[in-house]
């Protein structure tokens, strides 16, 4: 079995452990056992006057296994920090890349911390419906104080680790050499016997109790209303620190954190990531010469404009072969590069690089071609490259045109976005039989560059979203036929955090005879049952890959809430049995459209979930 931790004991008595999980140093089960099994070693051995943990690879420790919640025999994130805490040599965290959740969790029981100049630092489990462990509820504000703590935990988001030593969470930058640097750190601690602080014994953070009581406050006023019960439990561990002995409050945020893992919320919002994450590590292709790095696109307006803008973000060439509408193309993408300097998000030498890499020119060069236009294919197949891609963005119900289209099929798909592709994450692909290998690797790297996800379906099946959207629309519309008020539906989907509606851009159906007063959590419910089913149906008839892939689309793609994970999902947290029960008492409304799709009485009769039918 592979070291997870190597120890290296130098003669000037310093302990160097380096973590060695690839690929993202994660604290599993096995490198918990190995840390704490070298920290004793280490404590132990007389010759040893320092310890140093540091990690191979490209980042400190990006967290725990999402998936080991369950008991184990090896040291908890608390007893791990507890050990390292509690060392009588000092303990150095020595941090490059990314150290995150579990790993800053790692970092902040150290007694000292460098980093190196490009390093990360975060809580992120906000993000994930969870708790921060490990004691960084109660640590981090006995250094930073209430506010900037919560701030970090609240929003979940990374900060530089230059940022993270002006707060007081890093005690040291260096430039490089991060290895070097802390051993030589270490030594002059040990030479100097420095005192050890254990961070529990910290004050400073409390050294204004007023203003810490008032940033909870105000913390607690902003997340009171929010779906997902981590944030105000975060606020409460952080509160607890300043009112409760080290070891009370760390009981709290065990609890706390016990709570919220275990919450709907928080395995939804696990279910999702690990979704997303499958997806975003889709392989691209092995050689570098079938990278995609110049695209041309072809169309106008802002469908067109958008594709250019992300393109050249990710550091692609972009040509327009269209005179007609290069100069269309052109204005747009500046615009929105001028509103980006003006916004600070933007310099001008970024601006300048980017326009620099947009120019007109014909397709000759290109290695994907974007076609945004309404026009048949036919006269624009003769013209692609010969190993170029080409990619027709297309609305639902234009597939049969990519399908009759001549030209190579190999290289020829079609995408659809929920919207401009600038403002959405998520692109269907829309592949073929005849889709090569070679031609999904090469989107999929173009994907992961541009920071979307890109989720395959067949070509003959006009795609993931459009088909469970449309039968959320199906579904309202025979309530609006019922005597349902369209507005009381779109209501219902905003009071829900739905952040599209139905009728804001579509027509409501004429309405029937009467009105229906239902409930919006009524009005809710068949919505949701509706796209559980279509999604089950497209799962059935193998027009989507997997129950996961349905949910993907629809939370990244057509503002489906993020806290419920989509439709699938929301359906298994409810029961599948339950689900089929509420199909069949609506069948007399339309037999056809509310029949149970076979998936879910399958999945009922085995007591199974959809989430059994996800790639493991």
């Amino acid at each position: 079995m592979e070291q997870k931790v190597r120890v290296n004991v130098d003669q000037t008595g310093v302990a160097h452990l380096l973590l060695s999980n690839p690929p993202l140093n994660a604290l599993s089960d096995d490198l918990r056992r190995a840390i704490y099994t070298a920290l004793e070693m280490a404590q132990s051995n007389p010759e040893v006057k320092a310890i140093v943990i540091g990690a191979t690879g490209r980042n400190f420790s990006t967290g725990g296994a999402m998936t080991e919640f369950g008991s184990s025999d090896a040291p908890s994130l608390d007893q791990l920090c507890d050990q390292i805490e509690g060392s009588t040599k000092p303990v150095i965290a020595a941090i490059h890349g990314a150290a995150l959740s579990a790993g800053a969790a790692l970092a902040l029981a150290c007694h000292y911390r460098i980093a190196a100049k490009y390093s990360y630092v975060g809580f992120p489990e906000v993000n994930l419906g969870m708790v921060p462990e490990g004691g960084v509820t109660q640590r981090m504000p006995r250094i930073l104080g209430s506010g900037p703590a919560l701030e970090l935990m609240l929003v979940g988001r990374t900060i530089a680790g230059s940022e993270a030593a002006r707060l007081g969470l890093i005690d040291r930058i260096v430039p490089d050499h991060i290895g070097q640097e802390s051993k030589a750190w270490a030594r002059e601690l040990a030479a100097d016997s420095a005192p050890l602080v254990p961070t529990r014994e910290r004050t400073e953070g409390f050294s204004d109790p007023k203003a810490y009581q008032t940033a909870i406050a105000s913390a607690r006023a902003q997340v009171i209303d929010r779906p997902v019960p981590a944030a105000a439990k975060i606020v409460e561990c952080v509160e607890a620190a300043q009112l409760l002995p080290f070891e009370a409050g760390l009981a709290f945020e065990q609890d706390a954190a016990m709570a919220c893992r275990e919450s709907n919320a928080a395995k939804a919002l696990r279910h999702l990531h690990l979704a997303e994450q499958r997806l975003s590590q889709n392989p691209g292709p092995d050689k570098d010469s079938d990278q995609i790095k110049t695209v041309a696109v072809l169309g106008a307006g802002a469908g067109a404009g958008g594709w250019a803008v992300v393109c050249l973000d990710a550091g692609m060439k972009v040509l327009l072969p269209d005179v007609a509408t290069a100069d269309d193309l052109r204005m747009r993408v500046s615009t929105v590069y001028n509103q980006a300097m003006m916004q600070n998000r933007l310099n001008e030498a970024q601006r300048a690089d980017r326009l620099a890499r947009l120019r007109e020119a014909p397709l000759a060069d290109a290695d994907l071609v974007i076609d945004c236009t309404d026009e048949p294919l036919d006269d624009l197949i003769p013209q692609i490259p010969e190993r170029a891609i080409l990619a027709a963005v297309r609305a639902p119900g234009q597939e049969g045109e990519v399908l009759s289209a001549g030209g190579d099929p190999s290289r020829t798909v079609l995408i659809q976005t929920p919207g401009p592709i600038h403002k959405t994450r998520v692109i269907e692909l829309l592949v073929g039989h005849q889709t090569s290998v070679l031609t999904r690797q090469r989107l999929a790297g173009f994907a992961r560059a541009l920071n979307r996800l890109i989720v395959p379906s067949p070509l003959d099946g006009g795609g993931i979203g459009a088909a469970v959207w449309g039968g959320c629309a199906y579904a309202a519309d025979l309530m609006v036929h019922a005597g349902v008020a369209p507005e009381a539906i779109d209501a219902a989907l905003k009071g829900s955090g739905f952040e599209r509606v139905l009728y804001d851009t579509r027509t409501a159906p004429s309405a029937g005879a009467g009105s229906l007063d239902m409930p919006a959590d009524q009005i809710l419910q068949r919505l949701l049952d509706a796209m559980a089913n279509t999604g089950a149906l497209l799962i059935e008839g193998g027009l989507a890959m997997c129950p996961a892939d349905v949910d993907v689309v629809m939370v990244d793609g057509f503002g489906f809430p993020r806290w419920l994970a989509g439709p699938m999902m929301t359906a298994d947290t409810d029961g599948l049995l339950a689900l089929r029960t509420r199909l069949r008492a609506l069948d007399s409304e339309d037999p056809e459209f509310w029949a149970p799709s076979g998936v879910i009485s399958e999945l009922v009769k085995n007591g199974r979930r959809f989430a059994d039918l996800n790639p493991r």
